[in-house]
């Protein structure tokens, strides 16, 4: 399938198109954040919406970001090509120092389902959804993680996530 652009709902024209740790995002936070320290969800896509138009990653996210607006910060990085893992560290590095974040939540698709594992084997990630990842957590040394296995589902109560 390919991706066909369309004009951004008023929900995703909500996300500030920055740049962090050398990664296109775009990224929403409460209003509230400076005063109060919320979890950061991030959401790695897959290779079906690598790109450079700081835009398209958003349409997979969607759903789990509508539920979690205002109770988490999002963000929603962009890749070209494959995840650049020490990119990538920095860009979690550098949102959670601006946006003082309590906890950070990885969720990804496919290529970036593998990256949340990667990310959560670092030790940048407390929890993680991976979304059709071709790894385990057998790959992952002694970790104490318990991923949705299956995948973000409207049937998850969000207080597991966050």
């Amino acid at each position: 399938l390919k991706y066909i652009p369309e004009a951004e709902g008023e929900f995703e024209q909500s996300f500030a198109s920055e740049t962090k740790g050398e990664i296109p995002c775009r990224i929403k936070a409460p209003s509230d954040y400076a005063e109060k320290s919320y979890p950061l969800v991030i959401f790695l896509h897959g290779e079906n919406r690598y790109g450079t138009d700081n835009s398209k990653q958003l349409f997979d996210c969607s759903a789990l970001f509508k539920q979690l607006d205002g109770k988490a910060i999002l963000a929603a990085p962009q890749t070209a090509a494959a995840w650049d893992m020490t990119k990538l560290n920095n860009n979690v590095d550098a949102i959670k120092t601006e946006y003082n974040t309590s906890k950070v939540i990885a969720a990804g698709f496919s290529v970036g389902a593998d990256a949340c594992y990667s990310l959560a084997a670092e030790g940048k990630a407390d929890k993680i959804i991976p979304i059709a990842s071709g790894k385990t957590l057998k790959t992952m040394k002694s970790r104490s993680l318990k991923p949705f296995r299956y995948g973000y589902s409207p049937d998850i109560p969000i207080r597991m996530l966050i």
